[in-house]
């Protein structure tokens, strides 16, 4: 079935209240699909705001094509006409999409550090800061970085950052906007997983969008779950930054969980037949096992089989006793 468009009259509403942050869910799902059609649309370029950002700017641009467009023309159809053109020119003109780097991204060049699934990598950055880069990972740093300490982030990686209070170190993903003078901290901002950042030393300051923000001091971390941005104290250290030694840490994680963190870990693809009785969690770090090596140690925890072909593991789960 055709989603139907909001009217004009509505879609200012919906925008007016979306600015006012006074939005019900309701109003918010018809205007997200509002958005989102136009975003399957939309060129893919590098912008200097986050991806909640660009959208309040999009909702602003359009109230203001809606206002000037509403007092040229009368008739309904050919208003929404109207302003489906000029908000489709408009997304073009002010360049989105959610791969944010710094200010003058259009005009600058860019060094790109990268790493494969199952890869790590140590970068030391001319300013004196280290980056150790997770597996499938890409760090974008530019030209002017000693100018301005701003990187992009797509992946998970570990920060440690020189210190310098007349230049903050700031690290855009998606969502999120990290920004630091000197301390050491991990992001996590993996495609299609919840963005994270968790600190080891120092403070860090965290913001979504505009107006959402946390100060995190040691032995915290921030989480964005669904547009919301959290804090708490980590409990499990381990767990968080123990694959910088190399250590794949399992914490309560069930069967899911653990063909994620392996296929991530070894640079495979992992075929998983979960049986419904199986509902073992398992709770481990292991360092330096092969691949064969490890599904054996972990089949002595939890009841699995395993076949490894090349670069596809399968694993068959039984029922937990």
């Amino acid at each position: 079935m055709k989603e139907e468009r909001p009217h004009p009259r509505e879609l200012k509403m919906l925008i007016d209240k979306a600015l006012q942050g006074k939005l019900t869910a309701e109003e918010k799902m018809i205007l997200d699909q509002w958005y989102t059609s136009f975003e399957e649309v939309l060129p893919v370029v590098y912008s200097d705001l986050s991806k909640e950002d660009f959208k309040m700017k999009f909702y602003q641009e359009t109230l203001e094509k809606i206002e000037n467009n509403k007092a040229r023309i009368n008739s309904p159809r050919f208003l929404w006409r109207k302003i489906a053109a000029s908000v489709v020119l408009l997304a073009a003109t002010i360049s989105v999409l959610f791969y944010i780097l710094p200010k003058g991204a259009n005009d600058l060049s860019y060094i790109e550090y990268s790493t494969g699934k199952g890869e790590r990598k140590s970068v030391l950055l001319s300013d004196g800061s280290k980056v150790v880069l997770d597996g499938h990972t890409q760090l974008l740093v530019a030209d002017n970085f000693e100018g301005q300490r701003n990187v992009k982030l797509i992946g998970r990686a570990f920060f440690e950052v020189k210190r310098n209070e007349a230049s903050p170190f700031t690290i855009s993903t998606e969502s999120l906007k990290t920004t630091v003078l000197g301390t050491s901290f991990v992001i996590d901002a993996l495609p299609g997983g919840q963005e994270a950042v968790a600190v080891k030393s120092g403070r860090v300051q965290v913001a979504y969008g505009i107006k959402d923000e946390v100060v995190l001091q040691q032995g915290e971390q921030a989480l964005l779950v669904e547009n919301t941005l959290g804090h708490s104290v980590i409990k499990n250290p381990l767990e968080v930054f123990g694959w910088m030694e190399n250590k794949l840490v399992f914490y309560n994680d069930d069967l899911d969980e653990v063909a994620s963190k392996i296929g991530n870990w070894y640079g495979v693809k992992i075929d998983l037949k979960v049986s419904p009785e199986n509902t073992c969690l398992l709770t481990g770090t292991y360092s330096n096992l092969k691949l064969s090596e490890l599904l054996e140690v972990i089949s002595f925890s939890i009841p699995i089989k395993y076949e490894i072909n090349d670069a596809t593991v399968k694993i068959i789960s039984e029922a937990c006793e």
